[in-house]
């Protein structure tokens, strides 16, 4: 078990202060009853890019040390850089560094188990289980192996069109139900620790050594494609991503951007997969 870690975790929030209060509550509960068993100095920052500022009243009461950023909405990974730019430190402090979204609760043994976590210095980012609420499934591992280019030429097809856009969501809300009882995305059973090609975006934990790295997180797509763009900052560093199902988070499933439209989902996709052809694909 390490002694004395250090955790940053940033939280972006847009238009969901209810999720994220519940989220912080989770995280209090989980470095609660860790913080009685180790040395854990925990860093949780609220990046926020909703139309109100987040609550007074909830910004305090927490045992971890807590800051809040507001931003316009400026997106995902930009509001996660946002965050960590509030903290004002240097990163190679930290042993680990944790981008989530707020639609999350995470197991109240998830901080207990994480730094009982062992692995070797090739291991640049985690991927915990993520399990979506009320069902039997597991949203990791996400991407098995590095797609190819013709899957992102396949996916700017679908994306150009909003009608194509919609249906294929559809088929793949159905493919992950046919995929389910009590299996990940892609069919594996639980408890399985295996190195995979990319995380589910919604939690990805960062170790040490992709934060000494090279390796960045500056994404600069509003949404969408960030799992794609740290699996391949961590292959062109030589670093491996790791599933470990023993790290749970629940998922109540995009809390703020199910409310978006289809032609505005349809478009950041398009966008998105564009960026990742362009830069890692060609």
């Amino acid at each position: 078990m390490l002694e004395n870690i250090k955790i940053c975790l940033v939280c972006v929030c847009y238009n969901a202060h209810e999720d994220a209060s519940k989220f912080l509550l989770s995280i209090e509960k989980s470095f609660f009853r860790v913080s009685k068993l180790a040395t854990v100095e925990l860093t949780v920052v609220l990046s926020d890019n909703s139309n109100l500022e987040f609550p007074e009243s909830k910004k305090s009461n927490f045992s971890y040390n807590f800051k809040y950023r507001r931003n316009e909405n400026i997106g995902y990974f930009p509001a996660f850089n946002a965050g960590l730019n509030e903290v004002f430190f240097n990163r190679d402090l930290f042993d680990y560094i944790i981008v989530s979204n707020v639609d999350l609760e995470i197991d109240v043994n998830f901080f207990e188990r994480l730094i009982k976590v062992e692995f070797e210095q090739a291991v640049g980012v985690i991927a915990p289980r993520i399990m979506v609420k009320g069902q039997d499934f597991d949203q990791n591992p996400k991407i098995l192996e590095r797609p190819k280019k013709s899957k992102f030429i396949f996916m700017l097809l679908i994306c150009s069109n909003t009608f194509l856009f919609s249906f294929y969501k559809t088929l793949h809300v159905v493919k992950r139900w046919l995929n389910s009882s009590g299996r990940s995305s892609n069919g594996y059973a639980k408890n399985v620790i295996l190195d995979i090609y990319a995380p589910h975006g919604a939690f990805i934990i960062f170790t040490k050594s992709y934060i000494q790295s090279k390796a960045s997180t500056e994404y600069p797509r509003m949404l969408f494609g960030e799992e794609i763009f740290v699996a391949e900052q961590a292959r062109i560093s030589g670093l491996k991503v790791r599933y470990n199902p023993s790290l749970v988070v629940f998922d109540r499933e995009h809390g703020s951007t199910s409310f978006k439209s289809a032609g505005f989902l349809c478009k950041h996709n398009w966008l998105s997969y564009r960026y990742l052809l362009e830069n890692f694909f060609r």
